[in-house]
């Protein structure tokens, strides 16, 4: 080796380091940064970092997440009339639910749909105080009182599992869809259901002849069996 190579290989590698550092800066800034991410064991990739990119990833998601859950609604509302629609006119059974009028039979078909389902409406469904729910002792007697109404719409065979102290009706009438709405709307369902040979049945309901005594529009109905609020003192004027 020639006398001055050990210099020029020194000065060599000093520059090949200098550059080295120089090209090392230029990336950082460039905003190459290391994540950590939940791959499997946890490893490292290296991503570009943009906060507004990763906002506009997330707002696409979640709006991709929001329109699978209302198809999956949608779907839900649709498969649960399926039944109810055969108890419809011809001219109603394609109509979306909300679509069907008056406001009496788009209630009625609510109503139906759960029966079918053998289940009734929750205190908080308007439902739930409409169809006289809330004369109810308890949720025993609720689900008797949804019993009811699914023998006036559809008979006994949908009862036919169901543990009761009550003895069946082998022989009863059942209501068509447009006798029971009309009866709702104009406050005659006590008289659709004696009509039908229910007497003995909804009279294991005593308030309920009372509620019924007028039509659901009334107000007198809502002021008479609406719950009163309970005054907890959080009211008050506070100092």
């Amino acid at each position: 080796m020639t006398p001055g190579s050990w210099e020029k290989i020194s000065n060599a590698l000093i520059q090949l380091q200098r550059r080295l550092k120089k090209e090392l800066k230029a990336e950082i800034k460039k905003g190459i940064s290391q994540e950590k991410t939940s791959v499997v064991g946890g490893s490292s990739i290296f991503t570009n970092h943009d906060p507004s990119s990763a906002r506009r990833k997330a707002e696409i998601e979640r709006m991709r997440i929001k329109a699978e859950q209302d198809r999956a609604t949608e779907r839900t509302v649709t498969t649960f009339f399926d039944e109810a629609r055969s108890y419809l006119d011809k001219k109603d059974r394609d109509k979306h639910f909300n679509e069907l009028k008056p406001e009496a039979k788009r209630d009625c078909f609510y109503m139906l749909a759960l029966t079918l389902h053998m289940a009734h409406p929750n205190p908080i469904e308007t439902h739930w105080f409409n169809f006289g729910f809330c004369t109810c002792y308890d949720e025993y007697e609720e689900r008797a009182l949804g019993g009811l109404f699914g023998k006036l719409l559809s008979g006994d065979n949908l009862f036919d599992d169901v543990p009761t102290s009550i003895p069946r009706m082998k022989k009863i009438q059942t209501a068509t869809f447009t006798e029971f709405w009309k009866a709702y709307e104009s406050g005659t369902m006590i008289q659709l259901m004696d009509s039908k040979g229910f007497k003995q049945y909804r009279l294991q309901f005593p308030y309920l002849e009372e509620f019924f005594t007028s039509p659901p529009s009334i107000n007198l109905r809502s002021s008479m069996w609406t719950p009163k609020p309970v005054d907890t003192g959080e009211n008050e004027q506070r100092i």
